[in-house]
């Protein structure tokens, strides 16, 4: 829609799970090990910055802005080789990050305000109606010693 919009991420502990790490290996896949130059920022002429600044960060082959039908091609592909199966395909992302931060037990209001949602939409569509300690209950864990629960959360 043209506006621009904001997240926040911070470096996970995990390397492999680190959004920060993964974009640095895109990038470095994209311009250094790729064909690609690099843009480089001028001064604070815009026209003189005008390819930095219109340089799309996620590109197709073509290296013009990936559409959301390519977008939405290449997800199903990985999702069918990782024999993942969910109705969502380029929202999966939304709804395993919510799933996942709901198993570590972080409480409904804050999954609601990191994915920017209204919390009727994020329990129907992002998150299970099951609380992690009611699976945890159902499966004869005992999940109220703080040692269980720092087990699985």
């Amino acid at each position: 829609d043209g506006n621009d919009s904001y997240i926040s991420m911070c470096r996970h502990r995990e390397k492999h799970s680190c959004p920060w790490g993964l974009l640095a290996r895109y990038l470095y896949h994209r311009f250094v090990l790729g064909t690609e130059e690099f843009p480089t920022p001028h001064s604070d002429d815009p026209e003189a910055n005008r390819d930095w600044i219109t340089r799309h960060l996620f590109v197709g082959p073509n290296r013009k802005h990936i559409t959301y039908k390519a977008l939405n091609t290449a997800v199903a592909k990985e999702k069918e080789l990782a024999e993942i199966i969910s109705r969502a395909c380029t929202h999966i992302y939304r709804h395993g990050g919510a799933q996942l931060l709901q198993d570590q037990g972080v409480p409904l209001a804050e999954i609601e305000q990191a994915g920017n949602w209204e919390q009727s939409a994020m329990t129907k569509c992002y998150v299970t109606s099951t609380s992690p300690a009611a699976c945890l209950a159902a499966g004869g864990w005992d999940w109220q010693p703080e040692e269980m629960r720092s087990t699985f959360w």
